[in-house]
């Protein structure tokens, strides 16, 4: 006997019963999808002839919900009324899909930061560091060189974000859907604005920096200037990855996986 095998009509149907037990992200929906849909085609393999409505009353129940209250008479959606904790059991898989979820869409971040530091990047991101080192070795106002470094950088890469890369990075979603990599994005694309806010404190440690390169005899071993000139690239480059590589990497994600609801 062939085996059964779910339709899309009924895979849709299965979205629908994640989202109707508040299951919010459309991407942790799949997730649960895929086991439920798991779950009742093996059912398939053993009881062949149970409709897809039995089937998954009886997956539900294994998944945690109660299959005996409905919210309807005719509803395929169990709905645990007048029953503390019925869906408690699908609740825990949900939370445990979604911070599953959590730690891969983390783990691909990291990879596209890593992303970043390859050829060229890495041999742009050395020069920087040369150029700036010899800049504060030709000046004898190195303070003053620091902060012009700093403010010229910052300039350019507000300037850039506020008027060029938001209109880039902007995504719209169609209202009735949410993904938990689009909160993501959310995020990452303000990140500038924190960078901002601490480009005075890195000027106050590049400051201290060489107010004691006299004192210690660490600095016989590498100069102040090369330590300021690699506090300011790496400032720069890690304001570059979070607020401009990381969201647009991730925009592309949510539009390969997601592109029918994507505006």
């Amino acid at each position: 006997m062939e085996s059964k095998t779910l339709t899309s009509e009924q895979i849709e149907q299965l979205h629908k019963f994640c989202a109707f037990h508040d299951v919010k992200y459309y991407d942790v929906q799949i997730e649960l999808v895929d086991h439920l849909a798991t779950a009742i085609e093996k059912l398939w393999e053993t009881e062949h002839e149970l409709s897809f409505d039995e089937a998954l009353f009886r997956v539900a129940e294994k998944f945690g919900v109660d299959p005996f209250r409905f919210s309807a008479p005719d509803s395929l959606l169990p709905f645990p009324i007048g029953k503390e904790n019925a869906n408690a059991g699908f609740d825990a898989i949900t939370e445990a899909r979604t911070k599953a979820l959590g730690r891969r869409y983390d783990r691909l971040q990291i990879r596209y930061f890593f992303e970043f530091f390859k050829l060229p990047k890495i041999v742009l991101t050395i020069s920087s560091i040369l150029v700036i080192f010899i800049l504060f070795r030709s000046t004898n106002n190195k303070i003053l060189t620091a902060g012009i470094v700093q403010g010229i950088f910052l300039c350019a890469f507000l300037s850039y974000w506020f008027f060029v890369y938001r209109k880039e990075i902007k995504l719209k979603i169609v209202p009735e859907k949410s993904f938990l990599l689009y909160d993501y994005l959310r995020t990452w694309k303000n990140t500038p604005l924190i960078f901002a806010i601490l480009s005075p404190a890195i000027i106050n440690a590049i400051t201290k920096l060489f107010e004691i390169q006299d004192k210690y005899s660490f600095f016989n071993f590498i100069s102040a200037e090369f330590l300021a000139a690699i506090i300011i690239t790496l400032f720069a480059i890690l304001a570059i990855v979070t607020g401009i590589y990381l969201p647009k990497r991730i925009k592309e994600d949510i539009q390969k996986e997601f592109p029918q609801f994507c505006n």
